[in-house]
C-alpha cells in the first residue's frame, strides 16, 4: 500500500468519510515553495473517493530564489488566474457568478499567497469554501475587500 492510500484509509476510518457533509463542486489545490506537494495527492485521494471534482495546481518546484523576487511573485498569481479561467471554462457546474456554484479552495504556505493575491488583483476569482494550511499572508490582508464583493 502507498504512503498516499495509506494516509487516506487513515482519514476514513478516523471518521472523516462521515464527517464530510458540504459538497463542493470543485476543489482547487495549491501547493508552496521547495515542495513536490505530497500532500496534494493525499487530499485529491480522498476527495476522489467522496466523487468530489479536484484540480490540482501543480506548479512544480519553485525555489527561494524565485520566491525572493517580486516579479516571479507576481507572475504566479497571474499564472494561477489563467488556470482559474482555464478551470472555470472546463467546467458548466462552475460559475463563479454564482454564489452557489463556486469552487473551493485548499492551498499550502506559497499557495496562500497565490490564491489571495489573485482574488484581490481580479475581481473575477471568486472562491466558495478556502482553507488556508501554514498561510503566509500577513495579518493586514484586505479580507475586507474580498468579503464586500458579495
Amino acid at each position: 500500500m502507498s504512503q498516499s492510500s495509506e494516509n487516506s484509509e487513515s482519514l476514513m476510518t478516523s471518521g472523516a468519510k462521515h464527517a464530510i457533509k458540504f459538497r463542493p463542486r470543485l476543489v482547487i489545490c495549491l501547493h508552496g515553495i521547495r515542495t513536490w506537494a505530497r500532500w496534494q495527492k493525499i487530499v485529491a485521494e480522498v476527495l476522489g473517493d467522496q466523487s468530489i471534482k479536484f484540480k490540482l495546481y501543480d506548479f512544480g518546484w519553485y525555489g527561494l530564489r524565485k520566491f525572493l523576487w517580486d516579479r516571479s511573485n507576481e507572475r504566479m498569481v497571474d499564472e494561477f488566474y489563467d488556470k482559474y479561467n482555464a478551470i472555470v471554462k472546463q467546467y458548466s457546474s462552475i460559475d463563479p457568478a454564482n454564489y452557489l456554484k463556486r469552487p473551493s479552495v485548499v492551498a499550502h504556505s506559497f499557495g496562500t499567497f497565490v490564491v489571495g493575491k489573485c482574488m484581490l488583483k481580479y475581481d473575477s476569482v471568486r472562491i466558495d469554501k478556502l482553507i488556508l494550511c501554514g498561510s503566509i499572508l500577513p495579518t493586514d490582508f484586505d479580507w475586507a475587500t474580498l468579503l464586500a464583493r458579495d
